[in-house]
């Protein structure tokens, strides 16, 4: 099997390793637990992707979280992004994910579906496993924590040119990209300000217009920052994000049926359009003293997002699909922690937080709106704390007691129906964590941790049709994992092991009305369990390598739905089914080469078992290996970078979709070369 070559590999990097001339890789401090510590010693699944191995350039960045963990399935598609981590996935027009987006400090309440693009970003933070005690809501199955880069004292500036083609479904497309930045500082004041401009044409290729005009893509994003050091004890950090963009949704096609087409070519009648803003601001106060430090966060967000869209992915005169979506957050945290290295390290804080969101949604085929509000309120204590018992042995424990409240409202129309219904959902959360960890040496240690999260409930905004099917509650998960860590050879090399268990219940899931309207319901439960490994080789001064092997097994428990399938609504018992968008085995290789300072080669080669997309287990995602390329090379000011994606056109679709005249699916990561240049002073 495939996945056998990289189990191989990573057996004899060791071998290799040992018969090099090492370099040490950098020391890491992460702040995942609300206080300071090395990457290595916390007793989490935790990766961090630094600066140099982060691609800002690409519309579709997040698919980069897959090359550097295991269990980790990417939808990048023009319903909305999802990321899926060890097989825990959300509803498709669910506005809460189980996966936590925290922004500068700030959780994202739509989760990566607002995220702006990743610009002058100094890390991305990948944490697995309920993260509730610590984060709270939205944190089912893990958080993505993205930092931007603190402004430098020193007067500094860049810019990039970066011009692309993608091998689209009628030709080869183009697009160019603009980036650029400064930052510099006086006294105890810095600042700094980025901008990124996209335009690009779409590979996906219109049959019914002839052209690819439609999907074309324009995106303008802007990331501002500012430190300023108050006195020696006090920090404070502001950040802003704001991003436009405005493109097209005409992605899907039919896979089978008499409306077929081939990859990357569509059938639409009706012309779409998508246009989203984001804007993000954070403000954050670290003030020291008495070895503890006390933190402010405020954070703000707002988010926009119109599309018009054909919902039949035909050339059916059906009317077109509108929505209107809007949602406002502001949230303010407050937190106490020890600082530096005691026997008892701890953290006490709170949280609040208000969130309106209304969405006017209108179905072409029906001309059915609904308009729907929420306006809900949250507020949250939490407390942690880590005791040293002996030299190799300490006990971390903590809870979260979050309390949220949702009022909903709904205004159902059409020439025939007119009603309006509204549901209030109240709900606290005991959110417990429990972590043991012994240290081997000062280079190994494992740990056992025990951890609840959860996803909170919401409304049906997109198919509701009374009170009965416009609420539903929300689904909890209890996460059970072992951890090694290790590093040897003067810490040239750390290899991490993990293995897990999540236990899912009141799992959120969808049924199938006659008519295809939807309710949501709280009738599954789940089990999910796997291991995964990783390491990071610096073999040398030249050569270094990083890999991740996955496996996991997620399985569907007591669940009965009534799906549409064949041609036909019924009820159906799916226990014992995969869980969608969950591969058996997901791997990545990752090689640098850099013979001298000025030039560099990575090869990177991502691979995924087959997986579902659906409940019933009837549309699949064939295997697949994706490789990319990238060179660069420096010289002076000046760095040129080549680079090429999914060289060898692997067919990834992104999402399928069982309908009455065929399967739907949206192709994804399109074979794409691009040349940029970069200039810094």
């Amino acid at each position: 099997m495939k996945w056998a070559h990289t189990t191989l590999s990573l057996l004899l990097l060791p071998v290799i390793a040992s018969a090099k001339q090492n370099t040490p890789l950098e020391t890491i401090t992460v702040e995942a637990r609300h206080w300071s510590e090395y990457l290595q010693d916390t007793p989490l699944s935790i990766k961090v992707i630094d600066s140099k191995n982060i691609n800002t350039s690409g519309s579709s960045q997040i698919e980069q979280l897959s090359q550097h963990t295991a269990n980790t399935t990417i939808e990048s598609s023009s319903v909305q992004p999802r990321i899926v981590i060890r097989g825990n996935s959300s509803l498709d027009t669910g506005t809460s994910t189980p996966i936590g987006y925290i922004l500068d400090d700030v959780s994202l309440p739509l989760g990566v579906k607002q995220a702006t693009d990743w610009l002058n970003i100094n890390a991305v933070v990948i944490i697995k496993g309920a993260q509730g005690s610590f984060y709270g809501r939205n944190t089912e199955a893990g958080v993505i924590k993205v930092q931007t880069k603190t402004p430098s004292f020193e007067t500094e500036a860049w810019a990039q040119y970066r011009y692309f083609q993608m091998d689209g479904g009628d030709s080869w497309e183009s697009g160019h990209e603009i980036e650029t930045g400064v930052s510099g500082g006086f006294d105890d004041i810095a600042a700094s300000l980025s901008m990124k401009y996209v335009s690009a044409d779409s590979p996906y290729y219109n049959l019914y217009s002839k052209s690819n005009d439609e999907n074309k893509l324009e995106r303008l994003n802007f990331v501002g920052a500012l430190t300023y050091y108050l006195g020696s004890n006090t920090e404070i950090n502001f950040r802003s994000h704001w991003q436009d963009s405005n493109g097209g949704r005409a992605n899907m096609r039919y896979l089978t049926g008499k409306f077929a087409t081939d990859p990357f070519t569509v059938n639409y009648s009706t012309p779409t359009d998508d246009q989203q803003r984001s804007a993000i601001q954070s403000l954050r106060i670290d003030h020291e003293f008495d070895k503890k430090k006390f933190t402010a966060i405020t954070g703000h967000t707002n988010y926009e997002q119109n599309f018009v869209m054909d919902l039949d992915v035909s050339p059916a005169p059906i009317p077109a699909t509108l929505s209107d979506f809007n949602d406002k957050m502001l949230s303010q945290e407050f937190r106490l922690s020890t600082t530096g290295n005691p026997r008892l390290k701890w953290s006490i804080g709170t949280h609040f937080y208000q969130q309106d969101t209304n969405i006017d949604f209108t179905m072409g085929r029906y001309s059915l709106r609904r308009a729907s509000n929420n306006e809900q309120y949250g507020i949250a204590g939490f407390g942690h704390a880590e005791y040293q018992i002996s030299s190799n042995f300490s006990l971390a424990a903590g809870t979260r007691i979050e309390r949220i409240s949702q009022k909903g409202q709904q205004s159902l129309s059409n020439m025939m129906v007119n009603a309006t219904y509204s549901e209030k959902i109240t709900e606290i959360q005991v959110l417990p964590t429990i972590t043991a960890t012994y240290h081997i040496d000062q280079n190994a240690l494992v740990y056992l941790s025990w951890s609840k999260g959860y996803l909170p409930g919401g409304y049906n905004y997109s198919s509701a049709s009374s009170a009965e099917t416009f609420s539903y509650e929300s689904e909890h998960t209890t996460s059970y994992e072992f951890g090694y860590k290790s590093n040897w050879l003067d810490q040239a090399i750390d290899s991490d092991l993990s293995v897990f268990f999540n236990e899912i219940k009141d799992k959120q899931m969808i049924d199938i009305h006659p008519g295809f309207t939807q309710k949501i319901s709280n009738a599954a439960k789940a089990d999910i369990y796997g291991i995964e490994y990783s390491i990071n080789a610096h073999l040398n001064s030249q050569w270094s390598i990083l890999a991740n092997l996955g496996w996991q097994q997620g399985e569907a428990k007591e669940h009965i739905a009534q799906v549409f399938v064949n041609g036909q609504t019924g009820i159906q018992n799916l226990s014992g089914n995969s869980l969608p968008y969950t591969p058996d085995f997901t791997w990545a290789l990752t090689i640098n080469y850099q013979p001298v300072s000025a030039v560099a080669t990575k090869i990177v080669v991502r691979g995924s078992d087959n997986y579902y997309f659906d409940s019933t287990n009837t549309l699949e995602q064939d295997s697949y290996e994706a490789v990319d390329l990238t060179m660069t090379y420096q010289f002076s000011s000046v760095t040129v970078k080549l680079a090429a994606n999914n060289i060898f056109n692997e067919s990834v679709f992104s999402r399928a979709i069982n309908t009455p005249n065929g399967v739907v699916v949206e192709d994804t990561q399109e074979r794409t070369i691009s040349l940029a240049a970069k200039y810094q002073w």
